[in-house]
């Protein structure tokens, strides 16, 4: 490992501690005057914020291990904290249905649906650890398995695609899904290091929102220009201005963005509680949506530390740490 890589790298988490942010923003129930308008943002949100989450994903992947290694990280990093999470968050969901309060989503009504969702139809944010595990593990097991005695990465790839045309078959993972994370994959490859450029990416999004702005808000080659070329300004950004507040403070919550996705619904949930008071103080619903989204993020990042401290992140996520502190220095990390 070079001492590139020793280094965690800033643009990556940068990119994600916006990313998080607008994800817990987008999952919250906008309500208001202006609940026209928040929609209008956060269907703009979803233009691109699971596809910067999917490209660095893919672009800090690295199959230079074992295989057997790999496969460790992913069912200890992935694997495990994906079913301990999102089943709660489906044994929460029931909870709620039974005592009539209001969520985003369906609890399943049977046992046959509650593994049905988990295994194969996620719900809430955790579609998004599903899928990584699925794409994750079909590069890995052609890898490991070794079936050809030479090592064509085509060959692995051909059998890496034959898993995901099944799986995206059986609607298991959107075909967006694959896709960002490859092109991140590949980019990954190609350059080598996270690198980003202000104006290259500035221009290639205000070309293509100009150009296609309706194609922005469904898969196709607007979206991938769109999300790629944010990832690049992004990232150029924060490359420029390192020590600028903002980007650190937002790397900061990019190293944090594992906690906050699997804990956020429930804090989610729990602030609709105080939204009917915020409402009468603030017609409008920005302040309920401000305060929602810094009040999840904070509680998220609390959990985090009070996990750490009760020494269970290893068994839970896999690691020494899931919290890491706003100034502490830490090694680049290779994966999600």
């Amino acid at each position: 490992m070079s001492m590139t890589e020793q280094k965690r790298l800033t643009g990556p988490d940068f990119v994600k501690g916006l990313a998080i942010v607008l994800m817990v923003y987008g999952h919250l129930d906008h309500a208001g005057s202006l609940v026209v308008q928040q929609k209008a943002a956060v269907k703009w949100v979803y233009s691109f914020h699971m596809p910067l989450f999917l490209l660095i994903s893919g672009f800090l992947f690295k199959l230079r291990s074992e295989g057997k290694i790999l496969i460790g990280n992913v069912v200890s990093k992935i694997l495990r904290p994906y079913l301990i999470f999102a089943a709660l968050y489906l044994c929460g969901l029931w909870v709620a249905s039974t005592m009539g309060l209001p969520t985003a989503n369906v609890a399943p009504q049977s046992a046959q649906g509650f593994f049905d969702t988990l295994f194969l139809h996620p719900r809430g944010g955790y579609w998004f650890l599903h899928s990584l595990l699925i794409i994750q593990i079909s590069l890995i097991i052609p890898k490991t398995i070794r079936i050809f005695k030479n090592n064509d990465p085509l060959i692995y790839f051909i059998l890496s695609s034959l898993i995901w045309v099944i799986c995206i078959y059986y609607n298991v993972i959107l075909p967006r899904t694959i896709a960002f994370f490859m092109i991140g994959f590949c980019l990954g490859n190609i350059w080598g290091m996270f690198r980003g450029g202000i104006w290259v990416g500035f221009a290639g999004a205000m070309i293509t929102a100009g150009l296609s702005c309706s194609d922005l808000f469904t898969f196709s080659m607007a979206q991938i220009v769109w999300a790629v070329s944010l990832l690049c300004f992004l990232s150029g950004v924060s490359e420029a201005k390192p020590s600028a507040l903002a980007v650190r403070f937002f790397a900061w919550l990019g190293k944090n963005s594992m906690g906050i996705l699997v804990f956020h619904a429930i804090y989610v949930s729990l602030f609709k509680i105080l939204s009917k008071s915020i409402l009468k103080v603030e017609p409008s619903g920005i302040l309920n949506s401000i305060a929602a989204t810094v009040f999840c993020v904070g509680a998220c990042l609390a959990t985090s530390f009070l996990i750490d401290r009760a020494k269970m992140t290893m068994f839970l996520f896999g690691s020494n740490n899931v919290y890491f502190p706003f100034r502490a220095k830490r090694e680049f990390i290779v994966g999600c």
